[in-house]
């Protein structure tokens, strides 16, 4: 096969590909293509952005000069695959680490392999990179970076975060894409669910806040406010998903594609307690522990369980309102030499006798 003479031509061949239209020929150009950059990739290795050179950079070679020896390798990539088994371009994708190619393409071919290589992948997060209609924003900045969405949700991005979104969202519901990490005040709409696609994890909600915080093998969602569905993109009835209430997270581990629930690092105050709260309302003087567990389960949102029973009954004095809730129960434990656990996303309390 010839080489393509421009984009438009290059970037509809990785289309047919991805749609399952290409000839075979046109398939082994397409899969000679990544193979090339696979069994190349230390030539790129560098972070998108950094500004470093590549190994060809470096050997001086000129625009065309380059263009010739990727083309000459892609030519012979194809001869190399032609009596070997083919890998499917799906799975040497995922091995294949995204800014490395994508910066390696836009150096080598200034631009126009870079292009046609994400309309090729087709997309990112589950969302098409050819839908017009979707605008992106990235953090390249040090500290974190606003965005206001139409119907007036705050997302604030973390360096190096990025989210895709349309300018209008749909009438039955708004969906966005994120990449790295963010935090999300939803504008309120029972009518239009808002639903946050990042990985294959998508996190649902009707009008909350909640950050979703993104590791290299672990992607954890924590809610601040109101209710959050959690669940696998595929799984598209939300059937088996987690249902998260304030001061609640849930982490996706992906190697084992297990869900862990549990309880956020510093849990506060939900914010339909502040209203009815009183200031001195965490001062204790001889009250039962019964009732400094009901406010604190009132306060925090999270259920706290005593398993001696007859600790219930037990005095506790103490001035609880300045301390974050795992120092308030500290300090009630240890006045009745009782101790607690985090199981999930509850808190048990075991053991203990009246002072």
């Amino acid at each position: 096969m010839e080489p393509f003479e421009n984009r438009r031509e290059l970037g509809g061949l990785f289309k047919k590909y991805v749609e399952g239209k290409a000839t075979p020929e046109e398939k082994r150009f397409v899969e000679a293509y990544y193979d090339f950059f696979d069994q190349h990739a230390e030539v790129f290795d560098w972070p998108s952005g950094s500004g470093r050179r590549t190994k060809a950079g470096q050997n001086g070679l000129d625009q065309s000069e380059r263009e010739a020896l990727i083309w000459k390798g892609i030519q012979d990539q194809i001869q190399a695959n032609r009596d070997a088994a083919v890998i499917p371009l799906w799975t040497r994708w995922w091995q294949t680490p995204y800014l490395k190619v994508a910066a390696a393409v836009l150096f080598i071919l200034s631009g126009w392999l870079y292009y046609s290589y994400q309309n090729g992948r087709g997309d990112i997060n589950g969302v098409s990179r050819t839908r017009p209609a979707l605008q992106l924003v990235t953090n390249t900045e040090k500290g974190k970076k606003e965005v206001v969405l139409e119907d007036g949700t705050h997302v604030v991005l973390e360096p190096g975060g990025s989210l895709y979104y349309p300018k209008s969202f749909a009438k039955d519901q708004r969906v966005v894409y994120l990449n790295g990490n963010a935090f999300f005040d939803v504008a309120k709409n029972p009518a239009k669910p808002f639903l946050v696609h990042s990985r294959d994890i998508v996190t649902r909600v009707v009008g909350t806040s909640f950050t979703i915080h993104v590791g290299r093998k672990h992607l954890e969602v924590a809610v601040l406010t109101g209710k959050v569905m959690v669940g696998k993109a595929s799984d598209k009835t939300m059937t088996n998903a987690h249902l998260l209430t304030p001061n609640q997270k849930v982490t996706y581990y992906t190697e084992s594609s297990r869900f862990v629930t549990g309880l956020v690092n510093q849990p506060v105050i939900i914010k339909a307690a502040t209203k009815t709260l009183s200031a001195n309302v965490f001062k204790f003087g001889d009250a039962p522990l019964r009732d400094v567990i009901t406010v604190l389960e009132a306060a925090y949102g999270i259920e706290i369980t005593v398993r001696n029973e007859p600790l219930k009954s037990c005095p506790v004095t103490a001035d609880l309102r300045e301390q974050s809730l795992y120092t308030k129960l500290d300090i009630v434990c240890a006045s009745l030499k009782a101790h607690y656990d985090i199981i999930g996303t509850r808190i048990i309390i075991t053991g203990g006798e009246c002072q």
